[in-house]
């Protein structure tokens, strides 16, 4: 190895390589634009600890610090988003995972027994519901909160910018929109964002969103309600929650045009190909070291993990708008890694990063490979993709700039 090489330098190789083929590297992806962060104390003896130290969306498992320092090490990004979840996108879930978690911590706990229920140990099933009423507040502090959180966690991204991080952190929010075309936070009304990621989260609403699910026409005209609002930047995953059929049937033409015309990017969501990528292809008990199988496998279901564009009904009708400007943002959504081991404690955050091996990059190179055919089919350059510019242009597409 070049001692003077670096991971920059390398990226700046691979780009220059992949430009003179007339292609896009994955060394062009400068930054991830939709991640979410997450941080509880490992083994909490009470609800209290976990409220006091609790941090980021309830579906984010990597402390801020721990994912931008990754972010700026290993990964060689420019910048990075951190897009909490303005309220849980499976309230109902999340209330009922949440109260069995504090419910299996009190009913070890004899003194809070004692105190509270006059046992030393609940008898079950006789006091299990008064320990659940006793909990309540305190899980819907955790399962269904407000905008606390989100301003914690804006104050952690600007105390960690103060304290010297390299990466540029965005100040996000992935806000959900409601079945009136409202958002569920006043705080992005009030510019509290430096980026907004509108999502429609349909558990979110389950009676509201019941109609709306099953009718292309009224999903389209929430999807334009979302891109029409003047803060929104990104609309995140178009058609989460949907069946495959409606998603086709959705005003594409009108979709883009909205976008279009209200400076909002489309987003490419690569959620399930990360997870896909992480818990199958680098499973190696199911695949061993010597078993090149997966990659078959990988490439059959490239097109069902990378949604949106793979769709030849959906690109085709998009493909006359990127001629003309239509943004994308490629972003992984990112909840956890297994790249990036971390635990909370009381006297703070452990972490470490695990190599990323040969077959992880065969993997990506697989998944290259299929993007440059995707741009390629649909007219897709490097001027429609969000994530391949600068921090300046990044923040200049956010600010909506004539």
């Amino acid at each position: 190895m070049n001692f003077e090489e670096t991971p920059s330098s390398r990226a700046d190789d691979r780009r220059q390589q992949s430009e003179e083929k007339g292609e896009l590297n994955v060394s062009h992806w400068r930054g991830d634009l939709h991640a979410h962060t997450g941080g509880t104390i490992e083994n909490p003896a009470t609800p209290d600890e976990v409220l006091e130290t609790r941090r980021g969306s309830n579906c984010g498992h990597i402390p801020l610090e721990v994912l931008a320092r990754y972010h700026d090490k290993e990964m060689v990004n420019e910048y990075l988003a951190i897009t909490e979840h303005s309220r849980d996108a499976s309230p109902g879930i999340a209330l009922e995972g949440i109260t069995n978690w504090f419910l299996g911590i009190r009913l070890q706990d004899s003194v809070w027994l004692e105190e509270n229920i006059g046992k030393p140990k609940a008898e079950i099933p006789e006091d299990v519901d008064r320990v659940k009423e006793l909990i309540q507040d305190d899980v819907e502090l955790v399962a269904t909160y407000g905008d606390e959180r989100l301003q914690t966690i804006l104050n952690d991204i600007e105390q960690l910018s103060a304290d010297g991080m390299p990466i540029k952190i965005f100040k996000g929010v992935e806000a959900n929109l409601l079945p009136d075309g409202s958002f569920d936070t006043g705080m992005v009304d009030k510019g509290k964002f430096e980026l907004v990621n509108c999502a429609i989260h349909p558990n979110v609403d389950p009676d509201g969103f019941a109609e709306i699910i099953q009718d292309p026409e009224q999903y389209t005209d929430l999807v334009v309600k979302g891109m029409q609002h003047p803060q929104t930047n990104i609309m995140a995953h178009i058609g989460y929650g949907l069946e495959p059929a409606i998603v086709e049937q959705l005003d594409w033409d009108e979709i883009a045009q909205a976008a279009q015309e209200n400076k909002v990017a489309i987003e490419i969501n690569l959620k399930e190909l990360m997870m896909f990528i992480y818990d199958e292809v680098m499973d190696y008990e199911k695949y061993p070291k010597t078993d090149t199988s997966w990659r078959d496998y990988l490439k059959d279901k490239l097109p069902e993990l990378i949604p949106i564009l793979s769709s030849e009904a959906i690109a085709g009708r998009l493909k006359k708008y990127f001629s003309q400007g239509l943004m994308i943002a490629i972003n992984t959504d990112e909840h956890k890694s297994k790249f990036i081991d971390t635990k909370t404690t009381k006297d703070g955050v452990l972490s470490g990063f695990k190599e990323r091996d040969k077959r992880f990059w065969i993997a990506m190179k697989i998944v290259e490979r299929y993007f440059n055919q995707l741009f390629e089919q649909t007219n897709i350059s490097q001027e429609n993709i969000l994530n391949t510019y600068s921090v300046e242009q990044v923040e200049e597409f956010f600010q909506k700039a004539a």
